[in-house]
């Protein structure tokens, strides 16, 4: 067995730097979908809001996003400023 070989391994791996990647882990589908094609995004959403009767928790779970990520989206993607939830409606009944 070559030591040197085997030391200069485990040297280069105690010295490597780690990676520092962005806090929220990796892209979703529909981060994806939002980049790639805004349009889709849109139609996605809108639908899944739709069919939930309103409802952002179990949009989200249709979506397979996290129900945060879901009122992110409609905060601040402006195609999204006509959907209504069912906070939008309670608000509008008061």
């Amino acid at each position: 067995m070559d030591t040197r070989a085997l030391r200069q391994y485990i040297r280069a791996i105690l010295t490597e730097k780690k990676r520092t990647s962005k806090p929220g882990g990796p892209r979703t589908d529909m981060g994806a979908i939002r980049q790639l094609n805004p349009g889709e995004f849109s139609v996605r959403v809108k639908g899944a809001i739709d069919s939930a009767g309103g409802k952002v928790d179990k949009a989200a779970d249709n979506l397979d996003v996290a129900p945060r990520t879901l009122y992110h989206y409609l905060e601040t993607e402006p195609s999204l400023d006509n959907v209504k939830t069912t906070e939008d409606l309670k608000d509008e009944d008061d």
